[in-house]
């Protein structure tokens, strides 16, 4: 387990993050890394609900504390290929 919030080298050269509902794109290891680390920063009460693999794909799914106070919980599901 890594806990220094470095996890860089674990991407390709080639990693993007795309925010699906902004079309927000995000490339390279660094990159993708800090905007990672920002956006858990950002997010309270995570719980990781579980972890799916299909053949080509893996899911995480999990949920935060709604940001506005008026939600109860934000659910999540992160794809990587």
């Amino acid at each position: 387990m890594n806990t220094t919030g470095q996890f860089a080298q674990f991407f390709t050269d080639d990693v993007t993050w795309t925010t699906i509902d902004t079309n927000a794109v995000v490339r390279g290891p660094r990159a993708v890394q800090d905007f990672i680390r920002v956006l858990h920063s950002r997010m309270s009460d995570i719980q990781t609900h579980r972890l799916a693999f299909s053949d080509d794909c893996a899911y995480l799914e999990g949920s935060c504390a709604g940001v506005d106070g008026q939600t109860d919980r934000v659910p999540y599901c992160i794809p990587t290929t």
